[in-house]
């Protein structure tokens, strides 16, 4: 009877016991330009998006017909919309649907500024985890370090994207 309590008191333990998570660095500070598609419950959003600098964005919509053509400048605290030579800006916080992207891009500026953050790794491909004001979110990077997914898990918005370039 002491050996069977022994052995599950063991049992118990090991299964209770977790290792310590991965950490590493997101890889996300650097100059890029990429195909994005954002998918949230009600649309899906298709752009050309170049991250120029930490709270420095472009976004050019391709898709859908009713938004392409329209170029979203994304500074520290302002969002810049052009559409066929007219413009305007908005403050961020005044232009909530503008400001989905500005979402995502907040995302990658936050992780880009840590040097380690907590992820999952399997065949190369890393999931970082991060949290800011908006809720939680995950940064996936492909084998190469490349950024190929943003989910605001909070939000239900995921971002794919392709054709990653590093702007050098």
């Amino acid at each position: 009877m002491k050996k069977i309590l022994a052995l599950s008191s063991a049992l118990i333990l090991l299964c209770g016991c977790s290792a310590e998570p991965e950490v590493a660095s997101p890889e996300t500070n650097r100059l890029f330009s990429a195909d994005a598609v954002v998918c949230t419950a009600q649309t899906e959003i298709s752009a050309t998006v170049k991250r120029l600098g930490n709270n420095m964005w472009c976004a050019e919509i391709t898709a859908p017909e009713s938004l392409a053509g329209i170029t979203l400048n994304y500074s520290a605290d302002e969002i810049t919309a052009t559409y066929h030579g007219m413009s305007f800006t908005l403050d961020k916080e005044n232009a909530p649907q503008a400001n989905l992207l500005g979402a995502i891009f907040d995302a990658i500026d936050d992780s880009a500024l840590l040097t380690e953050m907590p992820c999952d790794s399997e065949d190369g491909v890393m999931t970082f985890s991060g949290q800011n004001e908006l809720g939680t979110y995950e940064i996936v990077t492909d084998a190469d370090g490349n950024l190929s997914a943003v989910n605001l898990t909070d939000e239900d918005i995921t971002v794919d994207f392709s054709d990653f370039v590093v702007i050098t």
